[in-house]
């Protein structure tokens, strides 16, 4: 009798750590971020994407290390609330999730309900920009 409750509570906890590990790789898999993002007040809609463009010098952020090219990252933000200018920053990785930099951008004046588009630049390195495989949103402050 004691033998099959032993083997009751050893297949209890494989399953219970067959699930924390589901759970954990999961979580790692969130990174990878294809739609809607949220952070406090805030929603990044679905349709943003990050791609290498043109260098536009109109969107200069102090701290870029320049190039002809540039990693962007565009899209459309909401707020449920009325809010004056708010810094949006995304962290930047490469394929194996090392973070590589960030890319920031900058909206003035939210109205609550109402999208608003952004294009964040990056601040990873011209010679790096190669390297970015996804983004996820940092903050929005």
């Amino acid at each position: 009798m004691k033998n099959i409750l032993k083997n009751k509570f050893m297949i209890v906890g494989i399953i219970l750590v067959l699930v924390v590990l589901v759970i954990f790789i999961i979580s790692r898999f969130n990174i990878h971020t294809d739609g809607v993002m949220t952070y406090k007040d805030y929603t990044i809609l679905e349709g943003h994407s990050g791609k290498i463009e043109d260098y536009d010098p109109a969107n200069a952020v102090e701290g870029y290390k320049g190039g002809k090219k540039a990693y962007y990252i565009s899209g459309k933000i909401n707020s449920n609330k009325n809010q004056g200018f708010v810094l949006i920053t995304f962290n930047l990785y490469d394929k194996k999730d090392k973070l590589l930099g960030t890319a920031v951008a900058g909206v003035r004046k939210l109205k609550k309900d109402k999208p608003y588009d952004f294009k964040a630049v990056s601040l990873v390195e011209y010679e790096k920009i190669d390297k970015i495989d996804h983004y996820a949103l940092e903050s929005v402050k």
